[in-house]
């Protein structure tokens, strides 16, 4: 992306607070592809017909977590430039938990791996934790002071500030697959301080690894006051708009949508790129 480009990107509104099914997937091919946020989606093009995907949901067991909402910086009283890592946990088994700062995401034969390097960067953390219900861990300290802002703050690149993987340590007689919930953060500044913000998350199970994204306006416990597509409003919302993420319509006005050429969203006008129709049964 060339620094002297004077392209400007629209207004638009933003999403509503997300109503997150994270903890389902799509039986997708390629369901990063299909969910990855695209940094120009904003920005003006040409039309192009959208796609339609019908996805079939299917429940996960998550047997050990982070909750993503937890995850919090804790400043030092004695040491200003000093910051604790602090998060809450779930396991039903015992688990592994790695910290990474500064890591670079590298996907081989062997899956996916993050590399740190040493003489740099802090040396990654490696805790072995106990079965626990909404445990806090704040073993992980950094100093922001011998860091630059462009190693902090996250650039869109394969590299992380920071990289929390959680993984279920299964015994011998569990007949479960391998699975492992990674969060990626950057910093962020907060005032006076700095904060965190998750970037992604990505949940790898059976070799298989699918980034997790929050749709807004979508539950399988929603009521039937506010399910509803919002053009014919008789029709359960059951289609998202891809890549804005609005669960807001059914699966015929999306169709509807697609034949008539219109390409903006109706919740936040932002063009739309594909529809998926989400079945839950």
């Amino acid at each position: 992306m060339g620094g002297s480009s004077s392209r400007q990107q629209p207004q638009y509104n933003p999403p509503p607070p997300p109503d997150s099914i994270m903890g389902r997937l799509y039986s997708q091919s390629q369901p990063q592809a299909l969910f990855s946020y695209h940094q120009d989606a904003y920005a003006p093009h040409h039309y192009e017909v959208p796609s339609t995907t019908t996805a079939q949901v299917i429940p996960v067991r998550w047997d050990a977590t982070i909750n993503k909402g937890s995850i919090k910086l804790v400043s030092n009283d004695y040491k200003p430039n000093f910051y604790h890592l602090e998060f809450e946990y779930d396991s039903e088994f015992q688990c592994l938990i790695n910290i990474y700062f500064f890591a670079d995401e590298q996907i081989g034969p062997a899956g996916v791996q993050y590399i740190v390097n040493t003489s740099k960067y802090p040396q990654p953390l490696f805790l072995n934790l106990p079965p626990a219900q909404s445990q806090k861990c704040s073993q992980a300290t950094i100093d922001i002071s011998k860091y630059s802002p462009d190693e902090l703050f996250f650039r869109n690149s394969n590299s992380y500030p920071i990289v929390i993987e959680i993984i279920p340590r299964y015994p011998p007689e569990t007949s479960r697959p391998p699975q492992a919930l990674t969060t990626y953060l950057s910093f962020e500044r907060k005032g006076r301080n700095l904060g965190v913000f998750p970037i992604r998350q990505k949940l790898t199970l059976a070799g298989q690894t699918y980034e997790l994204m929050e749709i807004y306006g979508f539950s399988e416990k929603q009521g039937a006051d506010n399910s509803n597509c919002v053009i014919c409003l008789s029709e359960k919302n059951d289609t998202t708009v891809i890549p804005c993420r609005h669960a807001c319509l059914c699966q015929y006005c999306a169709e509807m949508l697609k034949n008539q050429g219109r390409n903006s969203c109706p919740i936040c006008r932002g063009p739309i790129s594909s529809f998926v129709t989400i079945k839950l049964d």
